[in-house]
């Protein structure tokens, strides 16, 4: 091999091995590179589950069945939060809620602010009482003349409440213990069949038929009734009047306890009734 010969190996080997070195070179950082990637995604891995897990938490408070079951009834399936208070105002849990509800009414308060939709349950005193009423119609006098649409389309006025006797409950949409009666409510008039019924509020008639849908009230319901409500000087609620068959006042009270399914006020109709006929 001459001399131009081993000059023309040497190059070509030279060359090779430049590119070899750069492969080399190249494969290296690529696998650096590769084991810093996976060094990134096991760090991520092992941190994104922690902090799923606590927006999880957050968004998805445990609620119990029951306490489903009562915000249902308290129309608060859309409030995001729900804080239940004792009849002093500090917080407690819905079990301890609930175990002393037999013993003491509640008042509820709802707010809203944009999307956010607030409820504090407040239970109240077993010892106080509402204070008595004085109404503007007297027992004997006939219910004031009226002509109002009820949420079904209808129109009801005071030959709609003749002929049978008429149960009138008169409640507004946020009142806690008018929410907790519908049960009763519903249960009187299924058993009473005889009576004639009906819910009269202040309410719109869209919040009206809010109410109903929400609470599943079945009464006949008239609504924007607040000139009705002021002739017969309502003031606090829920209120019951009872009216006989010509319209004519038998008695007004202000107030059930919903417990017993609807034994409260099965009574006081009837007692009423009775006491008339004597």
């Amino acid at each position: 091999m001459n001399t131009l010969q081993r000059c023309a190996a040497f190059t070509m080997a030279c060359i090779g091995n430049m590119l070899l070195l750069s492969i080399i070179s190249r494969l290296f950082f690529l696998m650096r590179s590769l084991s810093f990637a996976a060094v990134g995604l096991l760090i991520s891995f092992a941190c994104t589950p922690q902090f799923a897990n606590a927006n999880s938490v957050k968004s998805t408070k445990s609620v119990s069945s029951a306490e489903l079951e009562f915000r249902d009834q308290m129309a608060l399936t859309d409030y995001q939060n729900v804080e239940y208070q004792d009849v002093n105002g500090a917080s407690i849990t819905f079990a301890q809620f609930q175990k002393k509800l037999s013993d003491s009414g509640f008042s509820m308060e709802k707010s809203k602010v944009g999307e956010q939709a607030t409820a504090i349950v407040k239970l109240q005193s077993a010892k106080s009482k509402a204070a008595k009423v004085k109404y503007k119609l007297a027992a004997g006098s006939p219910f004031p003349a009226f002509k109002l649409h009820a949420t079904d389309g209808n129109i009801v006025d005071n030959e709609a409440l003749r002929g049978k006797y008429t149960v009138v409950s008169f409640y507004f949409s946020e009142c806690a213990p008018c929410i907790k009666e519908v049960p009763m409510l519903n249960a009187f008039a299924e058993r009473n069949q005889e009576f004639s019924t009906l819910a009269v509020t202040f309410d719109s008639p869209d919040e009206a038929k809010k109410f109903a849908q929400q609470t599943r009230l079945s009464w006949r319901t008239v609504a924007g009734a607040k000139e009705l409500i002021d002739q017969v000087g309502v003031k606090s609620y829920p209120t019951f009047a009872l009216l006989d068959p010509n319209g004519v006042l038998v008695t007004i009270e202000n107030g059930f306890e919903a417990a017993g399914k609807g034994a409260t006020l099965d009574k006081w109709v009837k007692n009423a009734i009775a006491s008339r006929a004597q």
